[in-house]
């Protein structure tokens, strides 16, 4: 895979401007032949990661970390933990957890009322049976 970005430096009087324009990513298929592809910078930024397996965030912070960044592991827990949660993608695990305790917090809410509901149900066929033998007694046999 062969990256080409193209960017642009512009200097006024007082101010350096600096854009990112359009790039072309080259991958070799499976017959070997070239095929070009263009993309915006920030199709880009979602398209490397992509192809290359790997998050953004382990591009960033492992495999493209610059020297003077390299030493994050050894930061304060605080930064250390973001850094992780990024590499690891472990917020998405984070809101799956807590989506499965809603669900599961609804789910024997739900268990509880349908439990009460039974109770009273089989009081009412308790008392049912009751009537129905009461009534098969007063009753005479035709």
């Amino acid at each position: 895979m062969i990256v080409h970005r193209t960017m642009e430096v512009s200097q006024k009087k007082s101010t350096v401007t600096f854009k990112s324009l359009d790039g072309v990513i080259r991958t070799t298929d499976e017959n070997g032949r070239t095929v070009s592809n263009s993309h915006t910078c920030s199709e880009m930024e979602k398209t490397i990661p992509l192809m290359l397996g790997v998050s953004k965030a382990v591009l960033d912070n492992v495999v493209f970390v610059h020297q003077e960044d390299s030493c994050w592991v050894l930061q304060e827990g605080a930064v250390l933990k973001t850094k992780f949660d990024a590499i690891f993608d472990s917020t998405k695990y984070a809101k799956a957890l807590e989506a499965i305790k809603e669900t599961k917090k609804r789910y024997a809410n739900k268990v509880k009322d349908l439990k009460t509901d039974l109770a009273l149900l089989l009081g009412h066929k308790h008392a049912a049976n009751n009537f129905r033998r009461e009534l098969d007694q007063v009753r005479p046999f035709p």
